[in-house]
């Protein structure tokens, strides 16, 4: 599959591109928002993105089977992508950490 990216290596792959369309415009669902997300709360907070929603968010709702599960972890019982390919539904690859 190849070698994740570090969270700079993403943000200097989409830095320069332009805009889709204007702000308010229309909506499109972008992980690159999540990456800028997580570079924001981490600088603001001094703590990791998962670590921040773990205490903010998940624990007080009483969250504790929720997570955000990074690359490689083994999470038994939990939900997993899928998607079509070739007409059968597949495993979706992990492919958003590699910048694809």
């Amino acid at each position: 599959m190849g070698t994740p990216r570090t969270r700079d290596e993403l943000i200097a792959s989409f830095r320069d591109r332009p805009a889709l369309f204007a702000p308010g415009e229309r909506m499109s669902y972008s992980n690159s928002g999540w990456v800028l997300l997580g570079a924001v709360v981490e600088r603001l907070t001094g703590q990791s993105y998962d670590g921040y929603v773990r205490r903010e968010t998940l624990t007080p709702l009483g969250m504790d089977g929720s997570g955000l599960g990074r690359q490689g972890d083994v999470l038994t019982g939990h939900a997993e992508g899928y998607m079509a390919q070739g007409g059968r539904v597949v495993r979706m690859p992990e492919v958003y950490l590699l910048g694809l």
